[in-house]
């Protein structure tokens, strides 16, 4: 069976490589990726595909980490807009952030194959809350930029605006489990 992501995982690569290179550096990453055409928006995606054009990013642009920066963030907006009901983000708003950050945190593990994949997503620590994604197809030679953008700018305009989301360890690198610690500084 084939493992699947969302279609995010791809489409929100598209503004940020649109700016830094136009139609020609579009076609380059979907070459990459393997594919003839961006995929809709209507459904899932091979995480292999997904995985290609994470992977490309190094030798597409001068500034992958920052590609997948914007594509992470570009993604949980689109999160916000399409996919959390409007009465959960306003309850999740107006929580004390010690209450919207468990709440929040559950919702992301209930609907973490929809970013993980065949990876392995757990909530390992509570304090400091650390998520993590074992065998993550995902991670990128430059680490995992994307899901740091997707939980800090999720967590950020939910929970707390001064939380912080640090890449700790990642697949890509020899670790077990790609981490990810929910912080706020002090």
């Amino acid at each position: 069976m084939t493992a699947l992501v969302g279609p995010n995982a791809i489409l929100q690569l598209r503004a940020p490589l649109d700016a830094r290179g136009g139609e020609a550096l579009i076609a380059d990453m979907l070459r990459a990726a393997g594919l003839a055409d961006w995929p809709d928006a209507t459904g899932m995606i091979e995480e292999r595909v997904a995985a290609r054009a994470h992977a490309a990013l190094p030798d597409l642009v001068p500034d992958p980490r920052a590609v997948a920066r914007e594509a992470g963030a570009a993604t949980a907006h689109y999160i916000l807009a399409h996919r959390i009901p409007a009465r959960a983000q306003w309850l999740l708003r107006h929580l004390p952030a010690p209450m919207a950050i468990p709440l929040l945190t559950r919702a992301i593990a209930a609907h973490a194959w929809t970013f993980s994949g065949s990876g392995a997503f757990t909530i390992s620590r509570r304090r400091p809350l650390t998520l993590e994604i074992a065998q993550n197809p995902l991670a990128g030679p430059l680490g995992c930029d994307w899901h740091v953008a997707v939980f800090e700018t999720l967590y950020q305009s939910l929970a707390d605006p001064r939380l912080r989301v640090t890449e700790r360890a990642c697949c890509a690198m020899g670790a077990e489990a790609c981490r990810f610690e929910v912080t706020r500084p002090a």
